[in-house]
C-alpha cells in the first residue's frame, strides 16, 4: 500500500515529466515554424526531403508524448481520486518497484496492458482532432500524403 508521502513523490514526479514533455513539444513546435519560415522557398528537392523527413520525425515523437502525457494526465487524475497505483483490471495494488520504473502504470506486469489509443483526444487538454497514427503504421503512400500535407500547412501557418 502506498503511504502519502509516497503518493505525493508520485505525484511530483508525474507533474514533473508532465511539465518536461509540453516543454519539448512546445520547443519542437516553434522550431519546426522556424525552419519552414527560413527555407521556404529555398534549395532543391533534396532539400525539401530533408525537411519532409525532418517534420516526420517530428510529428511521431509528438504523436508518442501525446500519448505519454494522456497517460500522465490519468495518473494524476488516479491519485486525486485516490485510485493511483491499483489496478485498473484486477483491483489489486500494482507494487511499488512497477510505478517506480513506470509512475503511470495501470496495470500489473502479468496482465493485458491498458488500451494506448481509445479516448486520447478526451484525456490531452487542449488536443483537437484525431489522434496521428504513427509513422510505423502507415503505408508508405499515408506516409508522403501525411509529409506533405504537414509541410503545406506548416508553410500557410508560417504565412
Amino acid at each position: 500500500m502506498l503511504t502519502p508521502q509516497d503518493l505525493r513523490q508520485f505525484q511530483e514526479r508525474l507533474e514533473s515529466e508532465r511539465d518536461a514533455i509540453r516543454a519539448r513539444m512546445a520547443l519542437r513546435r516553434r522550431d519546426s515554424r522556424e525552419t519552414v519560415r527560413e527555407e521556404s522557398g529555398v534549395g532543391d528537392s533534396g532539400d525539401q526531403s530533408t525537411r519532409l523527413n525532418d517534420l516526420e520525425v517530428e510529428a511521431d515523437e509528438d504523436a508518442v508524448e501525446r500519448i505519454t502525457l494522456a497517460q500522465i494526465e490519468r495518473a494524476l487524475g488516479r491519485i486525486q481520486d485516490g485510485t493511483y497505483g491499483v489496478s485498473v483490471v484486477s483491483g489489486r495494488p500494482i507494487p511499488k518497484n512497477r510505478l517506480e520504473a513506470v509512475p503511470y502504470a495501470t496495470t500489473l506486469v502479468d496482465e493485458p496492458p491498458e488500451p494506448e489509443w481509445p479516448g486520447l483526444e478526451s484525456d490531452v487538454p487542449g488536443f483537437k482532432g484525431p489522434s496521428p497514427r504513427p509513422a510505423v503504421f502507415l503505408s508508405t503512400d499515408e506516409f508522403q500524403a501525411q509529409a506533405e500535407s504537414q509541410l503545406q500547412h506548416s508553410i500557410s501557418s508560417s504565412r
